[in-house]
């Protein structure tokens, strides 16, 4: 391989690419992307692909050649994945290897993602942070012990809280969760510690309070960084006693039950502004999970995507059965402040929103499409993907933009096709013959 083989081949593994630059297609290794010169190889690019399909299925091909449009357009008709001028810079030929092995990615992901219906309670995604904290939630959920769950805001806290509920062993009270943000200051010690009737105006009948209803169960202190100073020191009292007592009582009431508490805000940060008591903070924080944001999940947020577009399409009605790869691309590109509740409504929204039986990225909120900063979507050379677009547009007209005869002739699956759709934003509608009721075709 002429002139930049060997920087190309330093700069792309360092991004972790596994790349042959060579003239010889037996490679037993794992490849990410092969690129070739036909004419040093002495094979054609249908051959090396063909050869390549039987050893490394999927694997993108990337031919380098001349700067003539007619051998760009022979490369393209062959099935290769991208044409590269033999003489382009090492810095060129990287940006359009990490364009091609981003999208085999993500189209490898889609295509693994679950299809059949999600029951009862899970945590959806296989990047090794989940997989880390699943086996953490199998340990800690064995045990009484005390559990403080930290993460962002949507992360899925309250989700974890009721996998360790639900895994306890032999437990049969209930999951009881007190949303500590939202409870007004001058009801707060009566809805978490009940109160006696009469206790003051307006009592008429007793209450027993929620900690008293997480007895022999579960309780869950959600957004617990909210509890005022006083009402820590009676929770504090609460837990070294293990009973309650309620508002107006005299009597202490037994009120054992396993902890579980969760918070978005470090509390050791709020231990060093007065606002939390560190002697309570050492109480909660026996063992400590976090939950991780979505951005550090890897590819999960397509496994969650595609559950929340079924669940979605089958409340609203609608037939929308997949994401397209620029649809996926763009969610992958987001940085989700929201995290998976944020994910959720986006899919939701584009649900309603779209026309066809996919997501495409136009359906997504533009805020959504705005952040996709992904630099691999935007490496293509411009002029190259102006030979290709006009190459598959010209074959889609020959068979009146039927996919599945364009994918043939094009020498790839249909699957590939549609990424290169979405890529070049390629729209040639299928057209319908006459007497099929629909429009006939024009003379």
């Amino acid at each position: 391989m002429p002139g930049p083989s060997e920087p190309l081949r330093l700069e792309l593994d360092a991004l972790g690419i596994a790349v042959v630059v060579t003239t010889d297609t037996d490679h037993a290794g794992e490849l990410d992307l092969v690129l070739i010169d036909p004419q040093r190889l002495g094979q054609c690019v249908s051959d090396v692909r063909s050869s390549l399909a039987q050893t490394h299925p999927g694997v993108p091909v990337v031919v380098m050649g001349d700067a003539g449009l007619e051998s760009a357009i022979e490369a393209m008709r062959a099935g290769a994945a991208d044409y590269i001028e033999t003489t382009a810079p090492a810095a060129e030929i990287a940006a359009v290897a990490r364009r091609l092995v981003s999208e085999q990615a993500i189209a490898s992901s889609l295509s693994g993602v679950r299809q059949e219906p999600i029951q009862g309670l899970e945590l959806i995604g296989n990047s090794p942070k989940l997989r880390e904290l699943r086996e953490r939630i199998t340990q800690l959920a064995a045990s009484d012990v005390t559990v403080l769950i930290s993460g962002e805001t949507g992360a899925g806290k309250e989700l974890v809280a009721n996998l360790l509920h639900s895994k306890r062993a032999g437990n049969h009270g209930a999951l009881v969760v007190v949303s500590c943000s939202t409870i007004p200051a001058s009801l707060a010690e009566s809805e978490l510690f009940g109160h006696v009737k009469g206790a003051f105006s307006g009592a008429l009948v007793a209450h027993p309070g929620l900690v008293r209803a997480a007895h022999e169960g579960t309780l869950l202190l959600d957004d617990v960084g909210s509890l005022s100073l006083d009402l820590q020191a009676k929770l504090l009292r609460v837990l070294q006693q293990k009973s309650v007592r309620p508002v107006g009582g005299t009597q202490e009431i037994p009120a054992d039950f396993r902890l579980l508490a969760s918070t978005s805000i470090p509390l050791q940060d709020l231990v060093l502004r007065g606002a939390f008591r560190e002697d309570l903070y050492y109480r909660l924080a026996v063992v400590e999970v976090s939950v991780p944001a979505l951005r550090d999940r890897e590819h999960d947020a397509l496994m969650l995507a595609e559950m929340f577009l079924q669940d979605a399409s089958q409340r609203l009605g609608k037939t929308v059965r997949s994401l397209s790869t620029a649809a996926a691309r763009a969610l992958l590109s987001y940085r989700w402040p929201g995290n998976v509740r944020e994910l959720k409504n986006v899919i939701e929204y584009a649900v309603t929103v779209a026309a066809f039986d996919h997501l495409s990225e136009s359906d997504l909120p533009e805020v959504v499409q705005a952040r996709r900063s992904n630099p691999e979507a935007r490496a293509d050379d411009p002029r190259w993907s102006a030979v290709e677009r006009q190459h598959i547009e010209a074959v889609l007209r020959s068979v009146d933009g039927n996919r599945a005869r364009a994918a043939r002739l094009l020498g790839i699956d249909r699957r590939t096709l549609h990424r290169k759709l979405d890529r070049l934003s390629i729209d040639v509608p299928p057209r319908s013959r006459p007497g099929l009721g629909g429009e006939s075709q024009p003379k």
